[in-house]
């Protein structure tokens, strides 16, 4: 991305922040990081974040409006049991999910509960994330991932299991994959857009 673009990134997030302020949205905003920080970061996970995320945490903030911060990457038990591991490549280059026969085949609860535990703890399992890092939770299990090794690097995808949707990449209206400064405004304009942020999809 040239200069010229991450200048206008930065511009409309600030724009696109202070109507959520004027429509009483809490943004929790955390001061940006320092270049030391994410570099340190980087090396300690031996990743390469995407410029257009590097660039939101160094000029605009380190975490909130629905955004985490690096510092949550360090305390893992804010994701629940994610993420997988941040070096290994992001395994998927398409939609992911089970199949319809896949998801009959499940254990019943109440008559085999070990298998129908064992079914989903296999379904929720880690190692399906690999090499992206949770930015942003959109409740009832739907997390934003943003990829950070391997293909697709700094393309958003989603991880929706609670709904059984599946793993697949964020995109617009036309199909095309977005990258995190092309997500992250878009997301701003969904949220302006609702009556309520409480819990967000």
């Amino acid at each position: 991305m040239a200069n010229k673009s991450i200048d206008s990134f930065v511009g409309e997030v600030r724009r696109l922040w202070k109507e959520h302020e004027e429509k009483g949205h809490p943004l929790d905003l955390r001061p940006p990081a320092a270049e030391s920080a994410v570099a340190a970061f980087e090396r300690k996970h031996r990743i390469k974040l995407s410029k257009e995320y590097r660039q939101f945490l160094l000029e605009l903030a380190n975490g909130g409006a629905w955004i985490h911060s690096l510092n949550d990457f360090e305390h893992r038990g804010t994701f629940k049991g994610i993420p997988g591991d941040f070096r290994k490549p992001f395994p998927h280059r398409r939609k992911w999910n089970l199949t319809a026969r896949q998801f009959a085949s499940m254990p019943e609860e109440g008559i085999d509960d070990a298998g129908y535990a064992a079914f989903w703890k296999d379904y929720f399992r880690p190692n399906l994330i690999d090499g992206a890092i949770p930015v942003c939770e959109g409740g009832c299990s739907r997390w934003y991932l943003l990829v950070v090794t391997g293909p697709g690097h700094g393309n958003v995808w989603i991880d929706e299991p609670g709904s059984e949707a599946g793993i697949f990449p964020a995109t617009n209206g036309r199909g095309r994959r977005l990258r995190f400064d092309e997500w992250y405004i878009a997301y701003l304009n969904y949220l302006l857009a609702r009556k309520s942020v409480g819990w967000i999809v």
